[in-house]
């Protein structure tokens, strides 16, 4: 793959970020609407958060159930294939059980929404230390992910960011550290593995969103033979977080 078709492509997504918010901004309400990707009036969706966490009225450990879900049940892919906007919708990333962090994060704001929790989008610019010791550093220059996706969910009105990108069984075999839920306090990307090593650094908050921005979808579609080209690199040198 082109390095500049890569970071050509990583440049319009970072770039379409033109509506972000800060937490103070968001609304609520908003963060409850079913949407074409967000689609958690969706039978399966509901279906799946109904069965989770039937047994508790306890927002947080609603939250915990639903996040450990989307963490270990949605298998982690750097580089899934995208066959149209339906690629991104939650129904559709529950049945096929995989994604990158912008798919989980939809799902699992898909799935908090149906229990009535108020979540919401959230970008970020993250360093990815370990790829700086791999032959992928070349194509991915100091080891930077530009658009990072997860999600902010909102307990008691206050606004915690929780980020269940990578399953378990993925940090396992890795050696990483594994994002868990706790109560009154946020989950994000860990700053090192269990040895020690640095891991990621988040170097840029790029805002909150109450939808998810369909230029992405536009942006990737218009795009598709460079990730398809990214995705065949990936696959054959099984790059992962």
């Amino acid at each position: 793959m082109d390095i500049n078709q890569f970071w050509e492509l990583n440049s319009y997504l970072k770039n379409s970020l033109n509506n972000a918010k800060n937490s103070e901004e968001l609304n609520s309400m908003h963060c409850l609407v079913n949407d074409e990707i967000i689609n958690h009036d969706h039978e399966d969706i509901r279906s799946t958060s109904l069965k989770l966490v039937r047994s508790t009225n306890n927002p947080w450990e609603i939250v915990k159930t639903l996040f450990d879900f989307v963490r270990d049940r949605i298998i982690y892919d750097f580089a899934p294939e995208i066959v149209g906007r339906s690629s991104w919708q939650a129904s559709v990333i529950l049945k096929e059980g995989t994604g990158f962090c912008h798919q989980k994060a939809i799902l699992l704001t898909a799935l908090l929404r149906a229990i009535e929790i108020p979540t919401a989008l959230v970008f970020q610019n993250v360093k990815d230390h370990i790829l700086l010791s791999t032959r992928y550093k070349n194509l991915i220059p100091d080891g930077m992910l530009p658009v990072h996706a997860l999600v902010a969910v909102n307990v008691s009105g206050k606004w915690y960011r929780l980020d269940a990108t990578l399953d378990s069984i993925l940090c396992r075999k890795k050696g990483y550290r594994i994002t868990k839920v706790v109560e009154g306090k946020e989950s994000l990307l860990p700053k090192n593995t269990l040895n020690g090593t640095p891991h990621f650094t988040i170097k840029k908050e790029l805002g909150y969103f109450e939808s998810y921005p369909k230029e992405f979808c536009s942006l990737l579609l218009e795009n598709i033979n460079s990730w398809n080209s990214w995705r065949m690199f990936v696959k054959k040198k099984q790059l992962t977080m």
